[in-house]
């Protein structure tokens, strides 16, 4: 699929919404994307909608759902899914709010954020946004549509029930209730299902994505000297198995002890690509990751007002590791009271140096576990492996590395100390900044 050179597709919507239904003359035109025929050609039960990165996937569902279901039916109930709750609520919930936003469709009063529920009250329709660890409430409703973000998290289990789960009875003559799955094809059981007499299984690139900027393009184009299967992956589509992992898989926990001997954090700056910030705790010569941001079009003063939300006061000491090429970054984030400090960013040392450890993370870190899955080392056109990471999907690996190394080089790694010890003679943050060589 190619739809670069198909004649630009619009949809109409209320700018206002007094009833999502209205046929006021008082609308706004938005474009639709490439992909979004084919969303509204699918016939089959589960649609499979598989594509490499930027293709515009999660975007054209939802101006699917928004367009041929919120605006044209009644009663209607969707459920938007990821394997964790917290994670969809940090990408995919957001997501819809701020295209509704920019729609024009959205009311304050209408988004439930503690339960993650958008109504439209005038149609009796609403969506609500959860992850499968919600299955009682899942199980209350039965809903018309059920679309799965990142499906490459789930496994059959999760399929069959949600089986269970789409609406029993006749609703309209020509709609059937329907799951849908989007997920880039990394190797995944789903793409299996293809041919499968339910399935249906939509492909698209970042070439079917007519709003993807020029610079992301170019980071995709670019993945050809990087890595071969990650380009045929990511750039064009296909189905590719990630070899040469970098790290061991991480042993996923519940929750994390209540103590630690030790805090330090990650930070990998972005902009158009994501900002990562990683939190790590020691403790018994172990790590324990715990992801904190991972959000792109974050400016220096966003990420300090999320830093602020998410570093409680009596932790603001302990030590940011960020990017050396980042100075002026840096020290804005030290003089709104954070403790941040430049990284030593060397590539193979610090890579065989954090990759001796053990490393705990939990569910919930949707962003890095999968990062942590495909981080792997490049493939030259000859086949050979080389010593230095993909460039791609790397924001919160770069930042466990930053910090992991930086704090911890010349010591037996996990060997038990506090960072009162690593900086014992360093007492008030003026004395550190004079003691930092790099600063």
């Amino acid at each position: 699929m190619n739809s670069q050179s198909k004649p630009k597709r619009k949809k109409r919507v209320p700018v206002e919404q007094p009833s999502l239904l209205s046929t006021s003359d008082n609308q706004k035109e938005v474009e639709v994307t490439g992909v979004y025929d084919s969303i509204c050609a699918a016939q089959k039960q589960i649609i499979v909608n598989s594509g490499g990165a930027g293709s515009s996937k999660t975007y054209s569902l939802i101006q699917f759902f928004i367009f041929e279901r919120l605006l044209k039916r009644k009663d209607y109930k969707l459920l938007v899914l990821r394997k964790v709750r917290h994670s969809n609520k940090l990408s995919i919930y957001k997501y819809w709010m701020d295209l509704l936003k920019e729609y024009g469709l959205y009311s304050e009063k209408n988004d439930n954020k503690s339960d993650l529920i958008y109504t439209f009250p005038d149609t009796n329709n609403y969506v609500r946004f959860a992850g499968l660890e919600d299955r009682e409430q899942i199980k209350s409703t039965d809903w018309d549509d059920i679309c799965y973000e990142e499906a490459s998290e789930a496994d059959r289990e999760d399929l069959l029930f949600l089986k269970t789960r789409l609406r029993r009875g006749k609703i309209a003559i020509t709609e059937k209730p329907r799951i849908w799955m989007n997920l880039n094809p990394i190797d995944c059981w789903l793409l299996d299902c293809e041919g499968q007499a339910n399935y249906e299984f939509i492909h698209s690139t970042y070439k079917d994505n007519r709003f993807v900027n020029e610079e992301y393009k170019q980071t995709l184009e670019s993945l050809k000297d990087e890595d071969l299967v990650y380009y045929n992956i990511y750039a064009l589509g296909l189905r590719g198995v990630a070899q040469n992992i970098i790290y061991k898989p991480y042993t996923v926990l519940d929750v994390f002890p209540e103590r630690f001997e030790d805090t330090i954090y990650g930070l990998d700056f972005g902009f158009n690509v994501q900002t990562g910030l990683l939190e790590v705790n020691l403790k018994d010569k172990e790590f324990y990751l715990r992801e904190l941001i991972y959000q792109t079009k974050l400016t220096n003063q966003d990420l300090i007002e999320k830093l602020k939300e998410l570093i409680p006061e009596d932790k603001r000491d302990n030590p940011i590791y960020a990017d050396s090429a980042e100075p002026d970054r840096i020290q804005e984030i030290c003089d709104a009271g954070f403790y941040c400090l430049p990284s030593d960013k060397s590539v193979k040392d610090g890579l065989d140096f954090c990759k001796r450890a053990k490393y705990y993370t939990l569910a919930s870190n949707a962003n890095l576990n999968m990062e942590a899955k495909a981080y792997k080392y490049k493939t030259d056109r000859a086949g050979n492996v080389t010593d230095d990471p993909v460039k791609f999907k790397n924001h919160l690996m770069d930042g466990k590395r930053y910090c992991i190394y930086t704090h911890y080089k010349g010591t037996e790694l996990g060997e038990r100390f506090s960072i009162k010890e690593t900086l014992k003679n360093v007492n008030s943050r003026k004395d550190r900044e004079s003691a930092n060589p790099d600063w």
